[in-house]
């Protein structure tokens, strides 16, 4: 080291000069060279201030939280007086986030009186200025909300630190200089332990051999020894050559002694030492709750990062469970752990694996077994203790309620979104334990699995073992989820729990719950739904709209599905939930559609054939049908964005929820049929008749233009030629068809008994409809019918003839009478007859003609009547050319609304 660079050679003299290792400009005794004299790397070190006097300050982070929240104290008052609530609601995010930040210091000191002082300014401001009618019309919308947002989070925010908010109001704070006071002396028994509170090194000493702290004497050991934090007298050191090092230095505040070995530390932090401890003796001891704190923001630093392996980090949480003894410490690495565990996959698309979900089902049981032996703890978030006053459940009892007084511990944020718990005392080993709340959310733990189970089912093949496999997993999230139900419910959180509840029912609405055991099946159906019953009450009660909607959706269906039709109907009507559907997200409106098809369904069991085509012609009316429940795409819309794909990939329903489509067509035909034959065969000569499903007509009419008609061969073509059968009366030819279907062999049908009775409704209705056919369409070429001919024919009783006949007359559908006397049906003839229809039929389409004539004519030359002074004078050798022609025009006729023509010319 003989060559020294001329840079460094002012800054490493000799050592040997009366034992100083120093400089020789800061000998004792001697003032201070300067810059330019001193020269080599000490001209660095000066700092870039004109004042070289200037006192260094090092304040601790607590001293700047403070200061920074009594800025904002000020800057809200200065908001105030001139009505910027816009800027007061920002000022009042700052200090929450302001309040966040000092969960330490809260933990050890409680929360400081300033922020109940910013509180009590700000609810005085919103007070006062939402008394003043004349400054609210003043204000802007803005400002407006502002005030109205900001009036109502910190009325919350005082209802949960009322105690507190009074006791503030009476002993506020004097002054800023009083506050400071206590705050200096409160941070000189904390300033040791803050890493803010280290001292840079001095200029003069940068590269040499000692670690003398700067700007300290012979005495700055003592002072260092009483916990106070010497003055920096001295320039303050360049930034530029500083080492910033967010460690401690071990030898900071001694000399050491050239020359001499380094030892051991004295003293290693605690959580470093029990982290060590752990690693090292493996799961036989326990880790402290500073390792275990230090270990979980580490993991939470790194979690999704790049390069970062989730079974990795889910490997140190399980080791670190293990090595966890104290439940509060236990339950927040589990909320993590599970957290962590949903990582593994983070693609919206696919789906968390198997065994992964399956341990999280493990972890959450257990942590519900932690919380249930452990009452002192409870895992909620920020708003569940405001909402835990305001509720008025009676099922909960009635020490579930969690005091205001309750102790927040502080953490690192959790990825449910709320705080971990992070103080060191153990709620189990008080007498008297308060709640302790730790942040997290176990509700959207649940609601998580469920959609990772719903996604799993969608990229399963439905025709392999593996689906039914996994179906199976269904009864483990139901348990859990009635677990989490009943934690909620006991400690008070209502709106959870029914929101737990409205998961429950999701995931049970659409099953039948029948066993192989003929003489259970009843009693299991009633069980089931008196189950359903009650969930849907729960959620009703306490839970939000739209989760209100969804479980009324669920229970319609549930209903709909056990032929309960009647319940179904009057629940979907008194909610008026059809006119408000259109507002609602896509997920509920593909469940209006599944819960609408179903009652649709019922109805047809139920023989209510009108109701059933009413149900289903909304959904078949567009051709969208798989669109509408989810349950597929169609080819003639697949005029979409790879957006747009991906979206409806993703809100597709898994094969065990889907509605069989054969089977909708197939009800829809027949209903549609049943109504429209009777329907035509009463309207043959009627111009104006009424139509009732076009999409039928048109199939039908298809149909019968075909000049080689072979045997059906699809569901449709089956309905096609029993319609066509039925039109002529035949309604056994007609019902044989239907009833050969193979769609009623499906497994849709999972009850023998209940497929016979739709048979036997079929039978019915086919027989009904066809004796009114058959009257609208000879009734004309008789002049009586005898009732017993009549009763044999269609394999109907009298009492059933003599009813139906007798609707018919007092519709005025059939002009006929009853003789007593001979049990006839008198026939009375007063149609027009076939000459006459066809003549009123050839007058419609004359006027309609001329009309339409008269309106092409008015749009090119711009008027249309003929009396109009204006348009003579625009046009005058037109009347002379109208009384030339001698032609006359009649009157201007309004058809019909209903009248075929005017449809089909504004088709």
């Amino acid at each position: 080291m003989a060559s020294k660079s001329k840079f460094w050679s002012a800054a490493s003299d000799s050592d040997s000069d009366g034992g100083f290792d120093g400089p020789d400009d800061e000998r004792p005794g001697k003032a201070p060279a300067p810059a330019a004299a001193r020269g080599g790397a000490a001209m660095f070190y000066e700092s870039s201030s004109d004042d070289e006097t200037a006192k260094r300050v090092v304040r601790s982070a607590r001293d700047k939280r403070f200061d920074e929240m009594r800025e904002l104290l000020a800057s809200m008052k200065n908001h105030s007086k001139i009505n910027d609530f816009n800027n007061l609601h920002s000022d009042f995010e700052k200090l929450q986030k302001q309040i966040s930040r000092m969960s330490g210091i809260i933990a050890k000191e409680g929360i400081p009186k300033i922020y109940f002082a910013c509180l009590i300014h700000l609810d005085d401001a919103t007070t006062a200025a939402s008394a003043d009618p004349a400054l609210k019309k003043k204000m802007s919308t803005t400002n407006s909300k502002a005030l109205n947002s900001l009036k109502s989070k910190v009325r919350k925010l005082i209802k949960t630190h009322e105690d507190k908010v009074n006791d503030a109001r009476a002993h506020p704070v004097q002054s800023d200089e009083e506050e400071n006071a206590n705050d200096d002396d409160d941070d000189d028994k904390n300033s040791t332990s803050s890493n803010d509170d280290l001292a840079a090194p001095p200029a003069a000493d940068f590269g040499k051999r000692t670690t003398k702290k700067w700007g300290s004497d012979d005495d700055s050991d003592d002072n260092s020894d009483d916990g106070e934090k010497p003055d920096h007298t001295g320039p303050a050191p360049s930034p530029w050559f500083l080492q910033h090092d967010n460690k401690k230095p071990s030898g900071a505040g001694k000399t050491k002694v050239r020359g001499q070995t380094r030892g051991p530390r004295p003293e290693k932090d605690a959580a470093q030492t029990g982290a060590g401890k752990g690693e090292a003796t493996g799961d036989r001891e326990a880790l402290t709750d500073q390792a275990i704190d230090q270990r979980l923001k580490e993991i939470i630093r790194d979690r999704g990062r790049k390069k970062v392996v989730a079974k990795e980090q889910i490997d140190s949480l399980v080791k670190i469970f293990t090595q966890t003894k104290t439940p509060s410490k236990q339950v927040e690495v589990l909320l993590l752990l599970i957290s962590t565990r949903f990582d593994v996959n983070l693609n919206m698309i696919s789906y968390t694996p198997v065994d992964e979900w399956k341990m999280v089902i493990e972890n959450i049981s257990e942590l519900l077994s932690i919380l249930q032996s452990n009452p002192g703890l409870v895992v909620a978030g920020e708003d569940d203790v405001a909402q835990l006053r305001h509720t008025d459940d009676e099922d909960a009892p009635a020490t579930s309620a969690v005091p205001s007084s309750t102790t927040t511990a502080s953490a690192s944020t959790t990825p449910a979104g709320a705080t971990a718990a992070s103080t060191s005392a153990d709620a189990s080993n008080a007498e008297a334990p308060e709640p302790l709340m730790v942040g997290g959310n176990v509700l959207a733990f649940v609601e998580r699995l469920g959609d990772e189970f719903t996604k799993s089912l969608k990229f399963t093949d439905h025709h392999t073992p593996e689906y039914i496999t996994r179906l199976q997993d269904e009864s483990k999230l139901l348990e859990l989820a009635a677990r989490v139900q009943e934690y909620y419910a006991t400690i008070g959180f209502v709106k959870k729990a029914a929101r737990v509840a409205a998961v429950r029912v999701e995931h049970m609405y659409y099953k039948l719950h029948l066993t192989v055991n003929p003489d259970e099946v009843e009693r299991k159906t009633t069980e089931f739904r008196a189950l359903i019953k009650q969930l849907c009450s729960y959620v009703y009660r306490h839970a939000d709209d739209r989760t209100k909607v969804r479980t009324l959706l669920c229970q319609a269906y549930h209903l709909a599905l056990h032929d309960h039709y009647p319940e179904a109907r009057d629940l979907l009507l008194m909610s008026h939930i059809q006119d408000s559907i259109g507002v609602q997200d896509i997920h509920t409106q593909v469940l209006f559609n599944r819960a609408l098809v179903q009652l649709g369904l019922s109805a047809f069991r139920a023989g209510i054939i009108v109701d059933a085509f009413t149900c289903l012609q909304d959904i078949f009316s567009g051709g969208r049908i798989k669109e509408l429940l989810a349950q597929g795409t169609s080819a003639r819309f697949a005029e979409k964005n790879p957006e747009q794909e991906k979206l409806e990939r993703r809100r597709q329903m898994p094969h065990h929820l889907h509605i069989n489509i054969e089977l909708l067509e197939c009800v829809h035909l027949l209903c549609a049929a049943l109504l429209e034959v009777p329907n035509m065969a009463a309207n043959q000569l009627d111009t104006k008749r009424k139509i009732i499903s076009r999409q039928f007509r048109r199939s039908l009419d298809h149909a019968q233009r075909q000049e080689f008609s072979g045997p059906p061969e699809n569901t449709r073509e089956y309905v096609m030629a029993s319609a066509r059968a039925l039109a002529t009366g035949d309604w056994r030819k007609a019902l044989g068809l239907v009833v050969d279907l193979p769609i009623w062999n499906l497994p849709s049908w999972t009850v023998p008994a209940q497929r016979i009775a739709v048979k036997a409704m079929l039978k019915r209705k086919f027989q009904q409809e066809g004796l009114r056919t058959f009257l609208f369409s000879f009734s004309q070429y008789y002049q009586s019918m005898d009732l017993d001919h009549l009763a044999s024919m269609f394999e109907l009783t009298h009492k059933q003839i003599h009813t139906l006949v007798s609707k018919m007359m007092v519709s005025q559908e059939l002009n006929a009478s009853w003789d007593s006397s001979s049990s006839c049906i008198i026939m009375h003839r007063v149609e027009p007859t076939k000459l006459q229809n066809l003549a009123l039929q050839f007058a419609e389409k004359v006027s309609v003609f001329v009309e339409n004539n008269e309106k092409i004519y008015s749009g090119v030359y711009g008027f249309g009547k003929f009396d109009n002074k204006n348009q003579k004078d625009r046009w005058p050798e037109y009347p002379q050319r109208t009384a030339n022609s001698g032609r006359t025009f009649p009157p201007r006729r309004q058809p019909h609304p209903s009248s075929g023509y005017r449809s089909a010319l504004h088709r």
